[in-house]
């Protein structure tokens, strides 16, 4: 988690997962499964909730939370519900 909150933040901006992954991979962490990208979507969905270092701003894409929409991190969608 720390790495991907890394990734975002030296990105600026929001990233979708599979930008992540790319960059984790590049940095050598590895991810098990059939479907990498899907795994991370799920880590970071489940840490994006009240109270987590993420927001989910579009399917599958990810801002740190705490920063302001102006520092290139957009606010979470509308009507999006973590436990759904």
């Amino acid at each position: 988690m720390e790495a991907a909150c890394g990734a975002i933040l030296a990105a600026g901006r929001p990233l979708h997962a599979g930008e992540i992954l790319e960059i984790l991979l590049a940095r050598g962490f590895t991810l098990p499964g059939r479907d990498p990208v899907a795994a991370l979507n799920t880590r970071l969905w489940k840490r994006s909730g009240p109270g987590g270092p993420l927001l989910r701003v579009a399917e599958a894409t990810y801002a740190l939370a705490g920063l302001e929409a102006g520092a290139g991190m957009a606010r979470p969608v509308r009507g999006y519900d973590p436990d759904a």
